[in-house]
């Protein structure tokens, strides 16, 4: 009984310690949450290959090590580390690998993509785009991994795909690829850059695109308003200029001084030699507001005028 007793102890020490050592799945980062896919890679062990992809830091060998670790998690059809094992694979970008490599990388970008993993999708989309990894163009395959990809992903993800289904439907784009199943029209860009700006206020890209279907249109209040939300300081000058000059919106020297100054307390910080190379450059723009266009005093000015400033 002693014994039998001790026994029973021992294997429940025994089965929690295994129960402990069992991989803990974890949820794909990049999935929406209605479409969860979760892996088994440990995410403190992926860290070690951050750099793997990274152009700066590439080596051949990291990938094979790479591969080597990813191997049995795709073994036990780990769909992570499906997309993972294809980028191991996927090596034209620098300048390596074989067309048997790349037909690698593609069925497996395929498996994981077959299981809803979102940024699998999204890559096939540029794939069927951009005559990646050897394959013929494909617009009606391409266009249907970027709205799956709308479908799975993520918030940043969902806005990043937004953003190029906009482009997509953007008359003003001389690219024709898609115009064979779909018919582009303003409206729907907006639309979807609308939607793309709603799930990552921080998509830069996005907000000046947007912003400037609205100056195409000439609704400028309505393109000033999303311009001073990008952190692109070239579209904060845009509307400084605007407010300074009058033309577009209504007249406003204060306001547009204001967007103004810490740009070029920034420019000036990080461009002592006067090497900054935006097509607005701040401290040029006050001295033309002053000397040239007289709009502004030369007190306004202060410590950005510039002597014997020439106008051109």
């Amino acid at each position: 009984m002693h014994l039998t007793k001790n026994y029973f102890i021992s294997m429940l020490c025994l089965c929690s310690l295994v129960s402990c050592a069992q991989p803990k799945k974890v949820d794909v980062s990049t999935q929406d949450s209605a479409f969860t896919i979760q892996t088994l890679i440990d995410i403190n062990e992926l860290k070690k290959y951050n750099n793997v992809f990274d152009f700066d830091h590439f080596k051949k060998d990291s990938v094979m090590l790479f591969r080597n670790f990813l191997k049995p998690y795709v073994d036990k059809n780990d769909i992570y580390a499906y997309h993972l094992y294809a980028r191991t694979y996927d090596l034209s970008p620098f300048g390596l690998g074989t067309s048997k490599d790349a037909a690698i990388a593609l069925s497996y970008y395929k498996k994981a993509a077959e299981q809803n993993l979102a940024i699998a999708e999204y890559l096939l989309f540029r794939t069927y785009r951009y005559y990646f990894m050897g394959v013929e163009p494909d617009a009606k395959k391409s266009l249907a991994y970027l709205r799956s990809a709308i479908l799975h992903g993520n918030n940043e993800l969902k806005s990043e795909a937004y953003s190029q289904l906009a482009s997509i439907y953007d008359i003003s784009q001389s690219d024709t690829f898609f115009n064979a199943i779909i018919k582009p029209n303003t409206d729907s860009t907006i639309l979807y850059l609308k939607k793309s700006v709603n799930l990552n206020p921080k998509h830069t890209w996005a907000i000046d695109y947007l912003a400037s279907m609205y100056e195409d249109k000439k609704m400028y209040n309505e393109a000033m308003d999303i311009y001073l939300k990008s952190d692109n300081e070239q579209s904060i000058l845009k509307v400084a200029r605007w407010l300074i000059e009058g033309k577009c919106v209504s007249k406003n020297v204060e306001r547009g001084l204001k967007l103004i100054y810490p740009i070029a307390e920034q420019i000036q910080k990080e461009y002592p030699d006067n090497s900054y190379m935006g097509s607005i450059n701040p401290v040029y723009e006050l001295n033309n507001l002053y000397i040239c266009k007289k709009l502004i005093t030369k007190e306004q000015v202060g410590k950005y005028l510039i002597a014997n400033w020439i106008c051109n």
